[in-house]
């Protein structure tokens, strides 16, 4: 077995280097002295059950965590060396293996040799970016100097994941983000987007295709990080009957809406997941329903916080001016957003409706004054009333990527007007 000078395996200094293990040290116990008439030793506990789950307490004195074995199997390939795992096993906690499905095939290859022939097998691959070493990143303080390329590829039941990079004297730097693709199943709906964005907990399915497409990025693409960012493609789904949905389209109106699976279209999802539990979801655009009346669905707005550590949610539902002109508000500002507080937790988010109904009440007024009579917002101004005139209203925060349905609409116009310049 090759020893570095300190005496430690190669591929346990590896591993220490990425952060995947802390080092382990072994010690001689101190010596038990036994009372007199001491009850007998217990045996000792197996670490693993039996069985194919166990429980595990969690650093929350209410919560415990459910283990399940998940089959794994692996080819790595280091240089002159190949490690084989077959009929093995992995041990993740259960919502992880209801995500991931019953089983992890995983492939690997370390080293430019190695990598060149993962290559050759594996069709749609390239491994160019690394074979010219004049190419390679340069060394920096935080990324460390790339020392050889590293590729793996791991294909669960539901899931498959891609990585490609360099092993550097800091950790592991990836040559572009991992890249995931993930079959959209009630689990990964209840387990990992309702993290993200609480409403999306109740799709039961997507409406086009039967994946996820995300991309996983750390800052300057080096391992290990303390955040992730995680971009999601848009969605096309289908969104169960909830409570949330129902109250949301009785606000606004939409009775048509409120005891039936809705079809849904998201922007693109981005948020960044902090290792202490936080997550901090980006700007969603959500599209719900057909058309219906003026207004092509029902355009809503997602944004805020989720601390899973601790399970408390805080985000704002936002009812922007397009849905609000389909029920009768009308010239408002293109960018205002009616912000309403999302609070509780993921499994049950707690929306401020009365808070809502106020302020639609309030601003329906304002946009009565403003139209029918402006000389009345400075009079109620002036005797400290609130201002009833649009020089101030809210936004929501930055837009991430481009609407798809905007875009859709705009592909089709152009394709209508390429086939009347045909026909001319």
């Amino acid at each position: 077995m090759q020893l570095d000078s300190a005496g430690v395996p190669h591929w346990l200094g590896l591993l220490q280097a990425v952060d995947a293990v802390k080092d382990v040290k072994a010690s001689a116990p101190p010596p038990v002295v036994e009372p007199e008439n001491a009850a007998p030793e217990a045996q000792p506990r197996r670490r693993f059950s039996s069985n194919s789950t166990r429980r595990l307490e969690s650093k929350n004195q209410h919560a415990t965590l459910e283990y399940k074995r998940v089959s794994l199997n692996a080819d790595i390939s280091a240089y002159i060396l190949r490690l084989y795992l077959r009929d093995s096993f992995l041990e993740l906690p259960e919502h992880a293996a209801l995500i991931l499905g019953d089983s992890i095939d995983v492939k690997g290859a370390l080293g430019m040799p190695n990598v060149a022939l993962h290559a050759d097998a594996t069709p749609g691959y390239d491994s160019a970016w690394c074979r010219d070493y004049s190419s390679w990143p340069a060394a920096t303080s935080t990324t460390g100097t790339p020392l050889y390329p590293i590729v793996l590829d791991a294909k669960a039941e539901h899931c498959h994941l891609h990585l490609q990079g360099w092993r550097t004297t800091t950790g592991l730097l990836l040559q572009q983000p991992i890249a995931l693709s993930q079959h959209f199943t009630p689990a990964f709906a209840k387990y990992a987007m309702r993290q993200v964005v609480p409403l999306l907990g109740a799709a039961v399915g997507l409406q086009e295709g039967s994946s996820v497409h995300m991309t996983v990025r750390p800052p300057e693409l080096h391992l290990p990080a303390n955040c992730y960012t995680v971009r999601i493609q848009p969605m096309k789904m289908i969104v169960g009957s909830n409570a949330f949905l129902s109250s949301l389209m009785g606000l606004l109106k939409f009775s048509k809406m409120q005891s039936t699976n809705v079809e849904a279209w998201t922007s693109t999802v981005e948020a960044d997941i902090f290792l202490n539990g936080q997550v901090v979801s980006k700007r969603m655009d959500l599209l719900l329903g057909s058309s219906l009346g003026a207004c092509k669905g029902v355009h809503v707005i997602m944004w805020g916080q989720v601390d899973t550590a601790n399970n408390v949610l805080d985000m704002t539902l936002g009812i922007p001016a397009d849905t609000l002109a389909a029920t009768g508000i009308k010239s408002l500002p293109r960018d205002y957003v009616l912000p309403v507080p999302v609070t509780g937790t993921p499994q049950s988010p707690n929306v401020n409706w009365s808070k809502a109904v106020a302020q639609l009440t309030e601003l329906s007024i304002r946009r009565q004054v403003t139209k029918g009579m402006p000389w009345l917002s400075s009079v109620i101004n002036s005797l400290g009333g609130p201002k009833l005139d649009m020089s101030e209203y809210p936004t929501a925060p930055s837009l991430v990527g481009q609407l798809p349905w905007e875009a859709q609409d705009a592909s089709q116009e152009d394709m209508a007007l390429g086939a009347d310049l045909i026909q001319l």
